[in-house]
């Protein structure tokens, strides 16, 4: 199975009744084994590359509900509007 970084935002005033959640899929690096991701996601030394990253993507700090390991499927699922975050 194939695990990846999925941060959730916080939601702000706007998002709060529509039940909008902006969510960042990390497609790379990708792991065969959660508690592989897991253990990068709590690396102090692995979590400057996810902060980078987010900045380059969105050009500014977002706020951060969480940061999560979950398997492809249920990413997939979220995406198509067939599961919750």
């Amino acid at each position: 199975m194939k695990w990846l970084i999925v941060v959730i935002f916080a939601m702000g005033p706007a998002d709060i009744g529509n039940n909008a959640r902006d969510i960042y899929v990390f497609t790379d690096p990708y792991y065969e084994e959660k508690h592989l991701c897991e253990a990068s996601i709590t690396d102090p030394q692995y979590i400057p590359f996810l902060v980078q990253k987010l900045l380059v993507e969105y050009g500014k700090p977002q706020k951060i509900e969480s940061v999560v390991c979950v398997d492809e499927e249920t990413i997939d699922r979220v995406l198509n509007g067939e599961q919750a975050v």
